[in-house]
């Protein structure tokens, strides 16, 4: 044990000696290591986040919308298809309620026409909704006013960011606007929700059948553009939405890998969401890693030099009784420091870029998992770095070592 503790010793009172070489040195490790902790850092914050807005899609909620992701990703469907293909009807709900698990069904009408209030036009998504199952399977919530009842005509709900973000003039209750020409007053103004992945503040909310006499000139008769629904306590949605892609398939005679349809469910959301951030941290990593290899490129180098300053010294240590494995375990000891001090500073800077970068909104989270293995991983690099300059300096025969100029 002491000997050993001679050469850690000995390992820092040559880094001692060459300051500026050693700190130029750690540097390269700092900066790599620093970009794979903020880089990774920001990746994870945004999983992290990404998952939390997802938690507000329930476990139970399935939602099915019009075309597949086949369809959606070559741009739509072709000449071949029939007018119907890739659209939902009120006929396909009615036989979706029947689907075992299934508790509440209701359907959705969405388009986005042109909403005129004091004299300013934009589009915007509206949504045609049967109001008292619409809110059994969502979770809105009014902060003035109410929700539209049974019954109504002629009202509309808004969400936050439509009411107060992008009119010149806030909404308020009592507001009336024109969608498509026709009067609307409003009714209720919804609690913001700030999620990412839901539009509910950029939506506003109609009775179902005020879209339908709107937008019967656009869609084809009974025609919808969602199916929203909830399973039954003890339905797993994944087992439920298997059911519902059986029966809408052979209510639409498409086979299966040919759905002209696509449901929704908090598995589904994960799993997509899951192959681009993995993604994204494998990318982000990648890029880091690179400046890593640099840096773990400048201790080898680093150390070469080192084993032909010390040539002379390695032959004085041999001649009086130090072993190769002596000499191999310095200078590895040497270059595994370098690694452990850049690997302590580089956590440091990444966590330092990941609050700096939080304080404009983008998400960032160091874990102490990401730290330890960050700290480790300098180390490793650090130490097999060193290993070749290190082998070489132990193999150096004593004479010849004296000798070297």
């Amino acid at each position: 044990m002491a000997r050993h503790l001679d050469l850690f010793l000995f390992a820092i009172r040559n880094m001692r000696q060459r300051r500026l070489r050693s700190w130029l040195t750690v540097f390269g490790i700092v900066i790599g290591i620093g970009a794979i902790v903020a880089l990774i850092a920001i990746a994870q914050g945004l999983t992290n986040g990404i998952n939390k807005e997802l938690e507000m899609f329930g476990k139970d909620e399935i939602i099915v919308t019009p075309g597949s992701l086949k369809q959606l990703q070559s741009g739509g469907g072709g000449g071949q298809l029939s007018p119907t293909s890739g659209k939902l009807f009120e006929n396909d709900a009615q036989r979706l309620e029947k689907v075992p698990g299934i508790r509440l069904s209701t359907n959705v009408i969405m388009q986005r026409p042109t909403i005129e209030f004091r004299g300013q036009n934009l589009s915007a998504n509206i949504m045609g909704v049967e109001p008292e199952a619409f809110t059994d399977v969502t979770t809105i919530e009014i902060e003035q006013g109410r929700w539209l009842a049974p019954g109504d005509r002629g009202t509309v709900v808004f969400g936050a960011k439509i009411a107060n973000d992008i009119f010149r003039s806030p909404i308020v209750l009592n507001s009336v606007v024109l969608i498509n020409g026709k009067k609307f007053r409003a009714v209720g103004l919804i609690k913001r929700t700030g999620n990412t992945f839901d539009d509910t503040d950029t939506s506003v909310y109609l009775p179902y059948e005020d879209a339908k006499d709107m937008f019967g000139s656009v869609l084809l008769p009974n025609e919808i553009n969602y199916i929203y629904m909830k399973t039954k306590p003890g339905f797993e949605a994944k087992d439920v939405a298997e059911d519902i892609s059986l029966e809408l398939r052979s209510a639409h005679k498409v086979g299966e890998g040919n759905e002209d349809f696509t449901l929704i469910t908090s598995d589904f959301i994960n799993e997509q969401v899951g192959n681009i951030t993995s993604l994204l941290t494998v990318f982000l990593g990648g890029i880091a890693g690179i400046s890593l290899l640099v840096g773990g490129v400048g201790v080898a180098n680093a150390m070469f030099m080192a084993v032909m300053e010390r040539t002379q010294q390695i032959g004085v240590l041999k001649a009086i009784g130090a072993t190769r494995n002596d000499i191999l375990e310095s200078f590895i000891l040497e270059a595994a420091l370098i690694g452990m001090v850049g690997g302590v500073l580089g956590v440091a800077l990444g966590a330092g870029v990941s609050l700096l970068v939080g304080a404009f909104g983008i998400a960032a989270e160091v874990s102490v998992e990401l730290a330890l293995f960050a700290m480790a991983f300098a180390l490793g690099v650090g130490g097999i770095a060193g290993f070749i300059p290190a082998r070489r300096a132990a193999d150096l025969p004593p004479v010849e070592a004296l000798r070297y100029e």
